[in-house]
């Protein structure tokens, strides 16, 4: 009964599990199996997460769900914990077509720049250098500092190990720059470890020094790390041993052997600062230290260049009273030099013969080309004709639209010509009329008026004499407003505020007039023709105010503006609406063509509109003095 109940059970999940996995949404299930897989590689259980991959990239249909660029990515960054940089590499690389589809700039900058580290680990400089500077345009675009910051440090590092120390100290200054507006505390250490050993290389030793001691400074924060610390010993040293401190390489080198007790003796930090220390020992003849460091080194991977270290090892036993090991170790280092340089000189050996072998096939291919480029040089010759035919003929082509449309625009020129020259007889017209009428009032209607008043006065009617007197003051003010202004020894700038101040003793309305210092000697270089029309447009605009906006206070402001080179006239009214437009809106008013034709006389622009925060009529003309 019980072997039944299991059967029945078994047979049940077997049922189930496909139905469940059926029910969940394909991108679902993908983006479950990623967040485990980088959960686990979080915790360092690498097999587990790779399980996790395998049964994601199995799944049907996988490639074509957007989760699956960013699970071949991931992909990619677990090869790179392995230690698996060329798989790796490959991976990163099919990440590259599915990129346009990713719309998060993030994953663009960590996908460049994973690219630009695989490439300069496998010392393929050109193609490292490329997806850096892709990575860093990503960035820019993205706007993160942080990013910013890691990628022109690796930017740094990489100038560095390429010895191309200005680019390195531009990106590293650059990285500071960047890191400074973020809190990552890691990046900043990095950066000013980074920035030491380059400002030491170029020889800018106080920089160096500054950089050393900020990093040294966020190395023993209130969370000390000692790793950190440990790290930050080897740019001090630098610092120290070129400004002459040995008080303080001292000290440091002390402060080293505490902190040694506390990390791993085979950590790369731990084995840096017995690289270090074994240079301090060595250099203050401190032989016997020195040289239990160095063997410490010689026998364990860490890097360390081996001639140089068999050369201060014999030195160390020759102090220390064995001189038969330093003979051993001296003769090691000449061997270590010889054998480095029969393996560089079979090196280039093996690369002459490359070359001589590759120069033969070269030319064979050379003389094989010759006789092809023989036949092509004829076909060429005559694609070259070809060519030059029908560079002429789009030659000519080019020359005769040009003439047709040189044609069309000096037809239109001589066009709007006409218009203006038409305009400005339509506007002398005006003038000559408005100066004949302004005669005609003032030297007949207004004299007949005087002998009237004068008539009136000796009958005895006063009163019908004054109103007599009142009306030959008004004819007297219209044929002063009909006649043109002269501008000979009067600049308009007076003229208009002689202007406004008459409308408003006229029209009992508010109406002001403003100007800059600059005016009062300007207006005067005005050519007479300019500031006539002007004048007029004034004189126009202020009266259509009047008359239409039942406007209480009007605003004339002039002014120049430098940086046009360019006059601004403005008129401001608190009317109930803006000042009708010009013709060209369709308007057919005689004044407001008239207007127009000014404007376009005076080569100038117009601005109508309203201000509805401050309940103003706003019209503004621009023009320029010449």
């Amino acid at each position: 009964m019980r072997v039944f109940r299991l059967s029945c059970l078994l047979f049940c999940l077997l049922i189930y599990c496909p139905m469940t996995c059926r029910s969940i949404p394909l991108d679902t299930l993908l983006t479950r199996w990623y967040d485990k897989a980088a959960s686990l590689m979080a915790d360092g259980a690498y097999d587990s997460a790779q399980y996790y991959f395998d049964r994601a990239f199995a799944t049907k249909g996988a490639k074509e769900s957007p989760v699956y660029p960013i699970l071949l990515n991931e992909q990619a960054t677990l090869l790179v914990y392995r230690g698996n940089l060329p798989a790796a590499l490959e991976t990163k690389k099919k990440v590259l077509p599915y990129l346009p589809r990713v719309k998060n700039l993030e994953t663009h900058v960590s996908v460049y720049n994973d690219l630009g580290i695989l490439y300069h680990r496998h010392n393929m400089q050109d193609s490292a250098i490329y997806y850096y500077n892709k990575a860093l345009d990503a960035a820019v675009k993205y706007g993160d500092a942080s990013w910013l910051a890691n990628l022109s440090l690796n930017l740094g590092v990489f100038h560095f190990n390429l010895k191309h120390y200005p680019e390195a100290e531009k990106f590293i200054d650059q990285a500071l720059q960047y890191v400074q507006q973020t809190n990552d505390t890691l990046t900043t250490f990095n950066i000013w470890q980074v920035r030491a050993g380059i400002k030491a290389q170029i020889n800018k030793t106080e920089e160096a020094g500054f950089s050393a001691r900020k990093a040294w400074q966020i190395a023993s924060s209130p969370q000390e790390n000692p790793e950190w610390q440990l790290r930050c010993i080897s740019s001090l040293y630098r610092y120290f041993q070129r400004t002459h401190q040995n008080d303080s390489i001292t000290y440091y080198i002390q402060k080293g052997n505490e902190l040694l007790k506390k990390v791993s003796i085979h950590s790369i930090p731990a084995i840096g600062f017995i690289q270090v220390r074994s240079t301090a020992y060595y250099e203050s003849r401190q032989y016997a230290k020195a040289l239990k460091d160095l063997i410490y080194l010689n026998t364990t991977p860490s890097g360390t260049e081996k001639k140089s270290l068999f050369e201060k090892m014999a030195v160390c036993y020759q102090h220390t009273g064995q001189p038969e090991k330093a003979f051993l170790y001296m003769d090691s280092a000449r061997m270590w030099t010889d054998s480095l340089a029969k393996e560089q000189l079979t090196k280039q050996i093996a690369e002459f013969n490359v070359k001589y072998q590759t120069q033969e096939k070269e030319l064979e291919i050379a003389q094989l080309q010759h006789k092809v480029l023989r036949s092509k040089m004829h076909l060429l010759t005559i694609c070259i004709i070809l060519v030059l035919l029908l560079m002429g003929i789009v030659l000519i082509i080019l020359t005769q639209r040009q003439k047709r449309k040189m044609a069309e625009r000096k037809l239109q020129q001589i066009e709007q010509e006409k218009k203006l020259e038409s305009a400005k007889r339509f506007i002398d017209g005006l003038e000559e009329e408005c100066k004949y009428f302004a005669k005609e009032l003032h030297d007949g209607i207004a004299n007949d008026l005087l002998a009237l008043q004068m008539k009136t006065e000796m009958e005895g009617h006063k009163e019908l004499s004054a109103s007599v007197g009142e009306l030959r003051k008004n004819v007297r003010t219209i044929s002063h407003k009909l006649m043109p202004p002269v501008f000979d020894h009067v600049g308009l700038d007076d003229l208009l505020e002689q202007m406004t101040r008459n409308l408003a003793e006229s029209f009992k309305v508010t109406i002001s007039y403003t100007t800059d210092g600059h005016l009062q000697t300007e207006t005067h270089a005005l050519l007479p023709d300019i500031a006539h029309n002007v004048y007029r447009i004034v004189q126009e605009i202020t009266m259509n105010i009047l008359q239409h906006a039942q406007a209480t206070e009007i605003h004339v402001g002039f002014s120049w503006l430098a940086d046009t080179k360019n006059y601004l006239l403005t008129i401001t009214d608190n009317g109930q609406q803006a000042t009708a437009p010009l013709p060209a809106t369709g308007i057919r008013g005689i004044g407001l063509h008239t207007i127009a034709d000014r404007v376009k006389i005076i080569h100038g622009s117009t601005r109508q509109y309203r201000d509805d925060d401050k309940h103003e009529n706003i019209f503004e003309l621009t023009f320029q003095p010449e």
